[in-house]
């Protein structure tokens, strides 16, 4: 087992993993600090939404899950970094495409160029217009 961190949404959680080439594997019991997925009688729990447990017996052989089946099983993005010790799961297309359909901007806070945090929710009722650019 080796230091590993999981980037997500909600969290930047470190926690030890298995790494075997490109399969990164960690405890379930870590799972939801993690990732916020849990494993309950009923199935990989988020909320109120449960993956039967049916559809992934595998998973559990051995009480560690392989990054990549939960990232598959949820429907999220997986991006691995094995040589840095690095995995961010992020949701999908799908789900980013409903999020964008609301046309409600997610709430976000970025510095300015004076590096002053301010968020979006400081504009809450003015009529706003993000820019973005990539020097890329």
């Amino acid at each position: 087992m080796a230091p590993f961190t999981i980037i997500t949404e909600d969290a930047i959680t470190r926690v030890d993993a298995l790494v075997e080439g490109a399969t990164v594997r960690i405890a379930v019991d870590a799972l939801g600090s993690a990732t916020g997925w849990t494993v309950k009688p009923e199935g990989l729990c988020r909320g109120a939404v449960c993956i039967p447990r049916a559809l992934w017996p595998e998973v559990l052989g051995d009480a560690l899950i392989d990054l990549a089946d939960l990232a598959r099983m949820t429907g999220q993005v997986l991006a691995l970094d094995t040589d840095e010790g690095l995995a961010v799961l992020s949701p999908g297309a799908e789900e980013r495409a409903t999020a964008m359909g609301t046309l409600h901007a997610p709430a976000f806070t970025v510095n300015t160029i004076d590096d002053e945090a301010v968020s979006l929710a400081d504009f809450r009722g003015r009529k706003k217009l993000l820019v973005a650019f990539a020097s890329w």
